[in-house]
């Protein structure tokens, strides 16, 4: 189940006839959109659940995959057109050849010339978190291309 606190004006959310995306929260209730109408839907919290963060999400927010030396990891990278300069989130789905098995999960990575400092956000496995984090980090919302 998702949490009402986590949720916020943008977060993307399912419920059995998709996904759609929160226009206002209250403490039960959440106004949602389905892409591409203007129509509005009002669903019980308990009705609305969080959209698992996968291949197919990561590329729709512009991640993109990461060059070779990813390996059979799948390992992908949000970076500078998105981010700035020497900000990025690193997402690696599965252990592989040259990521381990504690490796894998969200990655903010920051590398300014000599200094670097890579932080595991494991907690991230939803759309919505990983909105919220960009949002708190960039004070804009991380675009969704259906």
């Amino acid at each position: 189940m998702i949490k009402i606190k986590e949720i916020r004006q943008g977060n993307l959310v399912k419920t059995n006839q998709g996904v759609f995306k929160v226009l206002e929260s209250t403490s039960l209730k959440l106004c949602l959109s389905p892409f591409f109408s203007e129509e509005v839907h009002w669903r019980n919290i308990e009705d609305v659940s969080p959209v698992v963060f996968n291949r197919d999400i990561a590329e729709r927010l512009g991640f993109e995959q990461e060059g070779s030396e990813a390996g059979d990891d799948g390992a992908m990278e949000l970076g500078n057109s998105l981010m700035e300069e020497g900000l990025t989130f690193l997402w690696v789905p599965k252990a592989g050849r040259y990521m381990d098995k504690t490796s894998v999960g969200l990655w903010l990575y920051s590398d300014y010339g000599n200094e670097g400092c890579k932080i595991n956000i494991k907690r991230v496995k939803f759309v919505h978190q990983i909105q919220n984090l960009y949002f708190a980090l960039k004070g804009k919302e991380l675009k969704y291309t259906p």
